[in-house]
C-alpha cells in the first residue's frame, strides 16, 4: 500500500555483489553534520564537520571541517531520496521520533543572520 512506510528491503536501492564486510582499509568518517554546501557545473559539494571540545576545559566547542563529499546532481538527488525513505524506516522502528524531525526542520527554517 502506498501509505505504508517503506520496509528495510525497500531502502536497498542498488544491488551489491561485493564482500559481506568491509576490509580493514575501508574508510570511516565520523561527522556531527554538514557545515556548508555548494553547487555548480553539475556537482554538489558537502562539507562535513566535527564538533570539538576545548582541551583546556573551558566549555567551548569549535566546528572543525573534516571532509568534503563531491557528487553529481543525480547522485545528490538519489541520496536525498534514499535518506527520506530511510528516515521513515527509522521513525517506524522507533529509532527516532517525529518530534526530533520537527525540531531539525524548525532549526533549518530559521533565517540566518543577515537573511530575510
Amino acid at each position: 500500500m502506498a501509505d505504508e512506510p517503506p520496509t528495510q528491503a525497500s531502502a536497498t536501492l542498488l544491488p551489491y555483489a561485493g564482500p559481506a564486510h568491509p576490509d580493514r582499509n575501508y574508510a570511516t568518517i565520523f561527522a556531527d553534520g554538514i557545515m556548508s554546501v555548494a553547487h555548480g557545473n553539475g556537482l554538489i559539494k558537502l562539507h562535513l564537520f566535527r564538533q570539538d571540545p576545548s582541551f583546556i576545559g573551558d566549555s567551548t566547542n569549535v566546528l572543525t571541517p573534516i571532509a568534503q563529499v563531491v557528487m553529481p546532481y543525480v547522485g545528490f538527488v538519489s541520496a536525498v531520496t534514499f535518506f527520506r525513505r530511510y528516515l521513515e524506516i527509522m521513525k517506524a522502528s522507533g529509532a527516532i521520533t517525529q518530534e526530533l524531525v520537527d525540531q531539525c526542520d524548525a532549526a533549518w527554517s530559521k533565517p540566518k543572520s543577515g537573511e530575510g
